[in-house]
């Protein structure tokens, strides 16, 4: 494009540039530094306050131990903390601002940014994955453990009828089931639950509105077809139980809200809320003639022979029960909450359940959104 030399285009005023949403936030966040301040030196001048509660001296000033005390004792005024809430206060309820890690789809709908991302050296990043799933199932074949892995789709993925104006990358469609395919010519034992998703969900929910997890009915969903891969796998779930449910209906704040800052407002003024499952498990023993056999393997007959391991979403709404429940046993539990990639399997290969009572078969659980990034060595 080229402009008429007669009107030259005239450098724009930074102030200008900035956004009015930027401006009204910039000027309410400034005024709430100057409440916060006003505080700190009303509780230091009503002696509430002692910012100076080590010896002042030049040693100690050119050490920044007397800088590390004032901030310590800043601490103690909630000083970070509120200036923070009202700042993200503000954001939300001027401009529906839930910072950098959560987006807002439609009817009140949260996703998390990670599942968003593009990565770099994404293909890279599958290769390099299953060789590790690979290497890591040989591993535990040489301990008598069968591995079986269990692919979530992205909850942005499933839900999308309540992605609103979000958009998916294009690049992301292919994802979960490139890596299912890479596995399975790996010859890994692999369910990737996302067509049985995309079908279920036009009938209910299978995502948590306010948070990053399935709800119940997505994790039994889950529970139930990885179950019966397993049994289908010959996995003899010992030892038999009755495993029996009850649920009711309540309200649940999410992790996408805390994730957002705005996990302390109330119920009514938060940007969502669930009403959803919460469920309760009763397991009760069936006396079984072939529990010699878990004696063999473990010398106890109470000890679970099969065992899950994954992220988060193994430890939200009940996953392992409802798995515990198709497979009628108790299951072994070893997920980690920001267990990412291989945070949870590098944990437990190290841990002495696994080394002193190596289950008969083992879930490794991974979310689609997982699979792309550079996170690929177990250790």
């Amino acid at each position: 494009m080229t402009h008429n030399s007669q009107h030259p285009v005239e450098p724009i005023p930074l102030i200008q540039n900035l956004s009015s949403s930027s401006l009204v936030s910039g000027i309410f966040f400034f005024l709430v530094m100057i409440l916060c301040f006003g505080n700190t030196i009303y509780e230091v001048s009503t002696d509430k306050l002692n910012l100076f509660p080590g010896e002042i001296s030049k040693e100690r000033f050119l050490s920044g131990k007397t800088t590390a005390d004032i901030a310590t004792a800043l601490k103690k005024t909630g000083f970070s903390e509120k200036s923070a809430q009202l700042q993200r206060l503000s954001s939300w309820t001027l401009f529906r601002d839930l910072g950098p890690e959560v987006r807002e789809g439609t009817q009140g709908w949260l996703f998390l940014s990670d599942e968003f991302v593009i990565h770099e050296n994404a293909v890279a990043s599958v290769i390099s994955k299953t060789d590790e799933v690979k290497r890591v199932e040989k591993l535990l074949a040489d301990k008598g453990t069968t591995l079986f892995v269990l692919l979530i789709p992205d909850k942005s993925r499933v839900q999308s009828e309540q992605l609103g104006n979000l958009k998916r990358s294009e690049s992301l469609i292919s994802r979960v089931n490139f890596f299912e395919q890479n596995l399975l010519k790996s010859k890994v034992n692999v369910l990737n639950v996302t067509d049985i998703f995309l079908e279920k969900v036009k009938v209910k929910p299978l995502f948590l509105k306010a948070d990053t997890h399935w709800s119940e009915s997505g994790a039994q969903l889950a529970a139930t077809a990885i179950g019966q891969t397993l049994l289908d796998g010959k996995c003899q779930p010992m030892p038999k139980m009755e495993v029996i449910s009850n649920t009711e209906l309540r309200n649940r704040s999410g992790d996408l809200v805390k994730l957002a800052g705005l996990d302390w407002l109330s119920a009514d003024k938060q940007p969502a809320l669930d009403y959803t499952e919460f469920s309760t498990f009763v397991y009760k023993p069936i006396s079984s003639t072939s529990s010699n056999v878990v004696d063999d393997l473990f010398g106890d007959k109470d000890l679970p022979n099969i065992a899950l391991i994954g992220t988060s979403y193994s430890n939200n709404s009940h996953f392992s029960d409802f798995l515990g429940k198709a497979l009628k046993t108790k299951v072994g539990n070893f997920a980690k909450d920001g267990g990412d990639f291989a945070g949870s399997m590098s944990s437990y290969l190290r841990s002495s359940s696994f080394k002193e009572t190596p289950p008969s078969c083992l879930i490794w659980e991974i979310p689609e959104r997982v699979i792309q990034n550079s996170k690929n060595r177990v250790e």
